[in-house]
């Protein structure tokens, strides 16, 4: 099964457990893919776990994923009230069971109980037969508090960390990048979409851009 969720707007929504924007937990696992690409995700609430994004991913079991793809999506201002993963939750499994995370902005997220931005269980079955997670190009709080990983790897130095993306009007719903946005040009090309959320070219000048927006000059 492969499941591809691209350019939507997910605003304002609740879940009484887990994901209260985007929830993806299959009941096969023969090779399943999931993919979510030039997404916004904001202003969600969820009780334990992802109030923005929760993917629970492995292989072997039913309800897993094998690989997860999350490329230039924005994922922010979500609030997760009882648990971890304000932003986004991943319970991965398996040391064949792989994440990409590439060119996301998550970010501004909180959670009561840890991880606000991201947390990520790379030990779903407890065997130590750690799950990879390739996280590159990203935005998001790189402390204690805006991410947990159960057990720890360094953060690649493409991410950055905890920057104001600098959007035109978050609070009004507006998440185009300005000209100054520390996201602008901060992307990479790998795995990156041809188009952005607006069907925009990406990149549409000379470099790419972090978050479901590639900055364009007319919203400045």
């Amino acid at each position: 099964m492969t499941i591809i969720i691209e350019k939507n707007t997910i605003i304002g929504n609740s879940a009484g457990r887990y994901g209260g924007g985007v929830r993806i937990w299959v009941p096969n696992s023969d090779n399943d893919s999931v993919t979510l690409i030039n997404n916004i995700v904001s202003n969600n609430s969820a009780d334990l776990g992802g109030a923005g994004v929760s993917i629970r991913g492995g292989n072997g079991l039913p309800q897993y994923i094998d690989t997860i793809y999350l490329i230039n999506n924005t994922i922010v201002n979500n609030n997760c009230t009882g648990s971890e993963g304000g932003g986004l939750h991943l319970r991965l499994g398996g040391k064949n069971n792989i994440a990409f995370l590439y060119n996301n902005i998550i970010w501004n997220n909180t959670a009561s109980g840890g991880g606000s931005d991201i947390y990520i269980n790379n030990d779903e079955f407890g065997d130590l037969q750690l799950s990879t997670a390739n996280l590159y190009y990203n935005n998001f709080d790189q402390s204690a508090a805006g991410i947990y990983i159960k057990v720890p790897f360094s953060m690649d130095p493409s991410n950055l960390n905890n920057a104001d993306p600098l959007f035109v009007d978050s609070v009004n719903g507006d998440f185009h990048l300005t000209k100054d946005s520390p996201c602008v040009g901060s992307g990479t090309s790998q795995n990156a979409p041809d188009t952005d959320i607006d069907g925009d070219s990406r990149p549409l000048y000379d470099t790419y851009d972090i978050g479901a927006d590639e900055y364009d000059d007319e919203y400045d």
